[in-house]
């Protein structure tokens, strides 16, 4: 029985190199169709982050004006008042955050659109032009 086991091992075969780069050139194929819609992925998180930043900030703007009368310069009054646990940081290839002291509105730019904690998070400011 041994004798015939050690046989089967013998007769086996490896893959041969056509095998191979079939595998290969399927994997390449696979791989080709993956990361561009992955990179796609990538920017809707990068949007959905800097959407929910705004909506926290806005809503620590509106307890803000209501206990102050005005609204902040700097994010960082925010956490001083104990509104925020921390200044959030917008995605590397977004615009900082920056506020509209007249209105309170907290806008940053990601992908040649502005997005804005007042109305439409998702909708790019009308710039007049």
């Amino acid at each position: 029985m041994l004798i015939k086991l050690r046989e089967k091992i013998r007769n086996q075969r490896g893959f041969t190199l056509v095998e191979l780069m079939v595998v290969i050139a399927i994997i390449g194929i696979l791989a080709a169709i993956a990361v561009p819609k992955m990179s796609g992925a990538m920017d809707a998180a990068k949007i959905a982050k800097i959407q929910a930043d705004l909506r926290i900030i806005a809503s620590a703007e509106v307890v803000y004006f209501t206990q102050n009368g005005s609204y902040v310069g700097q994010l960082s009054t925010l956490k001083t008042a104990d509104l925020l646990a921390e200044v959030p940081i917008p995605p590397a290839t977004a615009g900082p955050y920056t506020v509209n002291t007249t209105t309170g509105e907290v806008t940053s730019t990601f992908g040649g659109k502005t997005y804005t904690s007042n109305g439409t998070s998702a909708t790019p400011l009308n710039t007049g032009g």
